[in-house]
């Protein structure tokens, strides 16, 4: 029951969001130049861990975002971090509140349900997709592909897109619905920190939600590289 509530709440606030995404798409980052921060070196990437990430604020996260590259393609089972924008001008914060009007214990409860759900992704390379786990299950399919990212146009992400995935492998028209396009329309976008590690962005209807961290603690050398797979020829 508990992740019916949490559907739930996020699939009203997506209505609000659908009606005022495009300004708030305007806004976005308007105030950061990210033509300011060269790209991290590789010897910088490969000093950033998880747990440093996760203590970063939201601005310090777009920065470092802006300064990475897409990387090659993920292959199998990541597990993943959530990492809450808990920063006053979120909103999807500001639309929690509307339904949450106590804040506290009560939005901790909301956002801890999906965190204890969600377990991490799991991609697909043969079909360009990805399936996301739910506890014990993969669930709520979607598409992999490069394209231009929502925080930092200069260069490409990894887009795992949600919208149309009825086409996407794994797809289940009982409940992956509520991430598509008449449901949360969800769009995710990624970029490699280092082999093993990607820095996330979700966002509800083209408005920004929430950071995630995707980590494969058992990669092996010869499984990724630090090749930006989006770079066109």
């Amino acid at each position: 029951m508990m992740h019916h509530l949490f559907i739930r709440t996020l699939m009203a606030a997506s209505c609000i969001l659908a009606a005022t995404s495009s300004i708030a798409a305007e806004a976005t980052s308007s105030d950061v130049r990210f033509s300011d921060y060269p790209d991290l070196t590789q010897e910088e990437r490969s000093n950033l861990s998880l747990q440093e990430l996760r203590g970063l604020s939201q601005n310090e996260l777009n920065v470092i975002y802006a300064r990475l590259s897409s990387g090659p393609q993920p292959v199998g089972q990541y597990d993943g971090t959530v990492v809450f924008d808990n920063s006053s001008d979120n909103d999807i914060e500001r639309i929690l509140a509307l339904f949450l009007p106590d804040g506290g214990p009560a939005e901790d409860f909301v956002k801890s349900i999906g965190v204890k759900l969600w377990h991490g992704k799991f991609f697909h390379p043969e079909t360009a997709s990805l399936t996301n786990r739910i506890g014990l299950l993969q669930k709520f399919a979607a598409h992999v592909y490069c394209g231009q990212s929502l925080l930092d146009s200069r260069k490409e992400s990894r887009v795992l897109d949600y919208n149309y995935a009825e086409t996407a492998v794994g797809y289940d028209p009982l409940l992956d619905w509520t991430m598509a396009r008449e449901g949360l329309g969800i769009r995710d976008e990624i970029r490699m920190v280092h082999p093993g590690l990607y820095l996330g962005r979700a966002y509800i209807h083209n408005v920004f939600a929430v950071n995630f961290i995707l980590s494969k603690a058992s990669l092996q050398a010869s499984e990724e590289s630090w090749e930006d797979g989006c770079v066109h020829q």
